[in-house]
């Protein structure tokens, strides 16, 4: 498959997969503590951890490290040196609505103008089929999600399959791994101590309104609208059982007694 220009870069990428790591490895190292430390220096995403790890490994079995440090890491390492079109964190949510994608069905369409129109699954519940309509060049749904979140919802995505376009196309570049590294390429540098702050001109001034002084119940300054009227016509009710001719502090004395026979 790696000679198909349909499974090469950017349309498809290849990772080796964690489970089958591990596996390999029982079979030349068997040891429960391997088998452990092996998935979770493959899942960490911190470099402290990862350096803790293969020190746990190489006290256990250092054939065995040499074995995984053979391993070409950036198809296995997604977190620290992300090479998809997508930061992991997107994943998850990519994976979800093309899952759904795959069970919508497209009845309507016209290709020039890019109108689609799609039936979504029937559910046991009696949820699902509804009918949305996708304006693919305008990036829009009537389920809304698309132009809210910039991000193609499920029915995009089918609209997408159905032309074969590539899905990444569709994505706003706000959700890319490119802009994701973008936002970290500026240093940030740690504040001294505060007694090296210089001393500033200004102070913070307090807002005496918002103060509470004195005791006893606070007093209200929201708006009043037509909801704070009480209509003459209309009698009040009691806080408690919501009936009329009494309140809350006399609400005991308006229960019938009844005497002891």
């Amino acid at each position: 498959m790696e000679n198909l220009e349909e499974w090469k870069e950017p349309v498809g990428y290849h990772r080796f997969c964690l489970r089958h790591i591990r596996s390999n490895l029982m079979k030349k190292y068997k040891s429960v503590r391997l088998k452990s430390f092996c998935w979770d220096i493959g899942s960490t995403t911190q470099k402290r951890k990862f350096v803790k790890y293969k020190k746990q490994i190489k006290a256990i079995n250092l054939e065995a490290w040499q074995y995984l440090d053979q391993i070409d890491k950036s198809q296995c390492d997604a977190a620290m040196n992300c090479n998809t079109p997508l930061p992991s964190r997107m994943w998850p949510l990519f994976r979800k609505r093309d899952t759904s994608a795959q069970s919508h069905t497209l009845t309507e369409f016209n290709y020039n103008e890019g109108v689609y129109r799609l039936v979504t699954k029937l559910l046991v519940n009696e949820n699902g089929g509804n009918t949305h309509t996708v304006s693919y060049y305008q990036h829009t749904c009537t389920c809304g999600k698309w132009q809210m979140e910039r991000f193609p919802c499920s029915h995009a995505l089918a609209v997408c399959r159905f032309r074969g376009d590539n899905h990444f196309s569709i994505i706003n570049h706000v959700y890319t791994t490119m802009t994701y590294k973008q936002q970290y390429n500026d240093g940030f540098s740690p504040l001294s101590h505060a007694d090296y702050w210089l001393e500033a001109n200004w102070s913070i001034q307090a807002d005496n309104s918002k103060c509470v002084v004195g005791r006893g119940r606070r007093r209200a300054n929201r708006f009043r609208n037509e909801m704070d009227v009480h209509h003459p016509a209309e009698p009040r009710k009691c806080g408690l059982c919501h009936q009329p001719g009494h309140n809350t502090r006399n609400f005991s004395n308006s229960q019938p007694r009844f005497n002891a026979m």
